[in-house]
């Protein structure tokens, strides 16, 4: 595997950034075209497991919410940039918000001047989803940016909400607070999806998830996907023609 250095390592960085930065009118179309023509062939050896080995890795967040929905079948989650979900959960939101602030002060977790090399913070829900705990995600965010406005959050979802999605708020205030929806997509088809997910997946769950990623774009949100390795060239082909600026392979 690949090891950046140096000015490798520059590059990538300020290749990362140029995803981040470039906002396509057309969210269908690959985001990453225009970053990779930029920074020619080094830009295709890094997906979201080499770029692990290199740059610091997203703080992840928690949050442990209590939710009528958190008898709802969920798949575990699939997060980009060789994450797992080992970290233990916050019970409140200030908590939340102190671990954030104490990730940031740490001499081990420098950002470049303008955040340039910050992958962020990845809020995520695991004894429900994030998008049933709108309310304490939305406050979290709100207090960090106001005493650290350049942190770019990922909300982490497995695109399965408990009730109809509240976009007036998510698409409101706390989609201006939001860097990019990082959804749980898995596969390409209905089967593959719950071959993929244990098998328990209900012959909705996968309409559920692309009805999401649709509808998140539709919206104005920034939305990314995962998939499953062995998915990986259809899923990937999926999730951009719903909507996802960028897709990520990983494993569970």
């Amino acid at each position: 595997m690949a090891i950046a250095t140096g000015k490798a390592l520059s590059r990538l960085i300020s290749y990362r950034q140029c995803l981040r930065n470039q906002v396509s009118s057309k969210p269908y179309l690959r985001r990453d075209k225009g970053c990779k023509s930029a920074f020619g062939k080094a830009a295709h050896r890094w997906n979201s497991t080499t770029i692990a080995d290199v740059m610091p890795k997203p703080l992840v967040v928690l949050l442990n919410g209590s939710s009528e929905s958190a008898s709802v079948w969920r798949p575990p989650l699939l997060l980009p940039y060789g994450i797992d979900l080992e970290e233990d959960s916050v019970s409140s939101v200030d908590e939340a918000i102190e671990k954030i602030h104490n990730h940031y002060s740490s001499g081990d977790n420098f950002v470049g001047g303008m955040g340039e090399s910050d992958l962020g913070v990845i809020l995520a829900a695991p004894s429900s989803d994030i998008l049933d705990l709108s309310e304490s995600a939305i406050s979290l965010m709100e207090q960090v940016k106001a005493e650290r406005h350049g942190v770019p959050f990922y909300l982490a979802t497995t695109g399965i909400p408990g009730d109809a999605v509240d976009w007036e708020t998510w698409g409101g205030s706390g989609g201006k607070l939001v860097e990019a929806w990082l959804v749980s997509l898995y596969a390409a088809s209905p089967p593959y999806y719950k071959a993929e997910t244990g098998g328990d997946a209900s012959p909705a769950a996968f309409g559920q998830v692309c009805q999401f990623l649709i509808e998140a774009a539709e919206h104005g949100m920034a939305v990314e996907a995962t998939v499953a390795p062995s998915r990986a060239a259809a899923g990937r082909e999926l999730a951009l023609s719903l909507g996802a600026r960028q897709v990520h392979t990983q494993t569970k």
